[in-house]
């Protein structure tokens, strides 16, 4: 190699060093992503605050009802179902991970178990499972419930998913949507009067899955920003 190419390769390299040592001087210290146990952990202790909070500012107006056994039974099966909602969005926006399958037919169990006790332990006796009159009379003010208090853990969780450059954005949107909307009803149910099975569900299940249903798209948007 004669000793021109040798000095045009030095040049080369030496520049080539210097393009990396500017563009890492620029991008600064990059920090690790937390692990997905860690990040769950924040959400059930953020979650668990949140719901304390917000019934102590709206004080439940109905809450000897809801400490009844199957009412108390259902409302924890609307929070671990939104714990594990929780946990399938935190999964599914870290590449490369992937939920066991125990954990998915636990959540499969709890969704489906919020869908169904109702019909088990809420259909008042001689009475139409579907009430409109009722659903019309305070269906309106539940649904904004719902969507004032989850929208205060979507967008907390919603923050921290962000960060997680994740592949699955619209899973992710889902998943993150049903864990803060199931919160939101949770929450609502301690302040319904209506502990029939035709309002849960026509209003507070609905309105869950509208606004899952959005957030599947509204977090599609936002999740797939760290790929501009």
């Amino acid at each position: 190699m004669s000793p021109e190419s040798v000095k045009k390769n030095k040049d080369l390299t030496r520049f080539h060093q210097k393009l990396v040592n500017d563009l890492l001087a620029q991008t600064g210290p990059v920090k690790p992503m937390a692990s997905p146990w860690a990040q769950w952990g924040v959400w059930f202790l953020t979650a668990t605050v949140l719901v304390f909070l917000v019934l102590w500012v709206i004080k439940p107006t109905h809450l000897d009802a809801s400490m009844q056994p199957a009412a108390m039974g259902y409302l924890i099966a609307l929070f671990l179902g939104a714990a594990l909602a929780a946990w399938q969005a935190v999964a599914s926006s870290i590449p490369g991970r992937n939920t066991s399958r125990l954990h998915l037919i636990l959540l499969i169990v709890f969704l489906a178990a919020v869908i169904i006790l109702p019909f088990v332990f809420f259909i008042p006796k001689g009475e139409e499972i579907f009430e409109w009159d009722d659903i019309v009379k305070c269906g309106p003010d539940c649904f904004k419930a719902i969507a004032l208090i989850g929208i205060v853990p979507w967008i907390l969780l919603g923050w921290k998913l962000s960060r997680n450059a994740t592949f699955n954005v619209k899973w992710t949107g889902a998943w993150s949507g049903v864990s803060a909307f199931l919160l939101g009803s949770l929450v609502t149910l301690m302040h319904c009067g209506y502990w029939e099975a035709g309002h849960m569900v026509a209003v507070h299940l609905l309105t869950v899955a509208f606004f899952s249903f959005l957030t599947t798209w509204l977090g599609a948007m936002w999740f797939s920003r760290w790929r501009k």
